[in-house]
């Protein structure tokens, strides 16, 4: 399997793909944002809407299989370049059209094109540093507190006039030059360690998946329809845009926090966020207020926003090696992106939102119990 060699990524590196990390999230959560726009823009349903999460899913999942081969002809540098040019024109492609024939498969190349940068850069990341877990909640803190941004900014652009295509196309522009210049040097893998041309799904790497999956559903499903939860709870469109940042913004920062955090252990970690998180869930389940539907929402991404890194740090120490449960992982949680908003929107448009919602909470039990599931298997993995 491959592996980093000896030489060492430098400080300097590492903020670097720190910050190539937020760039990334930035525009991959402008694009997401954009789908209830589109949704409305279109006059398509919820359901329909959700082939954009879908077929993201299908990439993500379908590229991560390749990308330990492709790490073993190319270098990480290599592969996070082109990530980020497949990422630059499926983003074009989705600013610029107005057809779902179109936008659907232009979703689907920026799966590939944000996987291939990703899971190279988490990594590389998580082998630079013996803390997998402060890492990990540091590089999808940063890239998911920049990703609110971009919806701030789609926003407030909005509410002056400008069209979400815009907005979109020259951050697109914008932030892939940037990506582009900055891309650091970086440890390539050991020349004598090729990918294997075949993956052993053993039980490890099974309860990493479901854990993956579980874990993200959180996420996903609690923010995917926000949007349309704030409206139907007699918030405006404009200001409804406004305060469902508020979800991301608090995944990130909690993320951000925890990860400058000494001295506190895992279970700890987990215990507290899921318990803030099941809190808010409930929330949003028995009332009606739009304020304590914002509350609730607030309290959810504090809670969520650990339990998704969490299960990516477990995965970069897995006994299988970094790689194989990367892949295991992001294989479940890209499930997550394309079920978790198929099934709320489903469960919405039949039944309200707060029956969809219970999915969610069901989820944080499921991802529980796989969280203490992947601490046992390590231990038989490794006897």
């Amino acid at each position: 399997m491959p592996k980093l060699d000896s030489e060492v990524l430098s400080p300097g590196g590492r903020t670097r793909l720190l910050i190539l990390a937020g760039v990334m999230g930035f525009l991959m959560y402008g694009m997401g944002f954009c789908i209830p726009l589109l949704k409305h823009d279109l006059g398509i349903s919820r359901a329909v809407a959700s082939l954009h999460s879908i077929f993201f899913a299908i990439s993500i999942i379908g590229i991560s299989f390749v990308i330990p081969r492709l790490i073993a002809k190319h270098s990480p540098r290599e592969v996070m370049r082109a990530g980020w040019a497949i990422t630059f024109v499926s983003l074009m492609a989705y600013s610029i059209s107005r057809s779902l024939w179109i936008t659907i498969p232009a979703m689907a190349l920026a799966g590939i094109g944000a996987t291939l940068f990703n899971n190279t850069n988490a990594v590389t990341l998580g082998q630079s540093s013996g803390m997998s877990t402060q890492i990990m909640l540091r590089q999808t803190g940063v890239s998911t507190l920049s990703g609110a941004v971009a919806p701030s900014i789609i926003s407030i652009l909005i509410q002056r006039g400008i069209p979400w295509q815009v907005t979109l196309g020259t951050l697109s522009v914008i932030g892939c030059l940037i990506a582009l210049t900055i891309l650091p040097p970086m440890p390539n893998r050991s020349p004598g360690l090729k990918a294997k041309g075949e993956r052993h799904w053993d039980k490890s790497l099974l309860i990493l998946v479901a854990f993956g999956f579980s874990a993200a559903c959180l996420e996903s499903g609690a923010g995917s329809w926000a949007l349309d939860l704030m409206i139907s709870r007699n918030v405006e469109l404009a200001l409804a845009t406004l305060l469902v940042t508020a979800f991301s913004y608090g995944v990130g920062t909690s993320r951000l926090f925890l990860s400058f955090t000494k001295n506190i252990s895992m279970n700890r970690m987990w215990g507290g966020s899921s318990t803030l998180a099941f809190v808010g869930l409930i929330i949003i389940i028995v009332t009606e207020s739009s304020a304590l539907t914002l509350a609730g929402l607030i309290m959810v991404a504090l809670g969520v926003g650990p339990l998704t890194s969490i299960g990516l740090a477990r995965a970069v120490v897995s006994p299988k090696g970094a790689d194989e449960g990367l892949v295991a992982n992001v294989v479940g949680a890209g499930l997550s992106i394309g079920i978790a908003p198929w099934v709320m929107g489903i469960v919405s448009d039949g039944y309200g939102f707060s029956i969809a919602y219970m999915f969610p909470v069901v989820m944080l039990f499921v991802a529980t119990y796989f969280y203490f599931a992947s601490f046992r298997s390590d231990k038989s993995s490794t006897t």
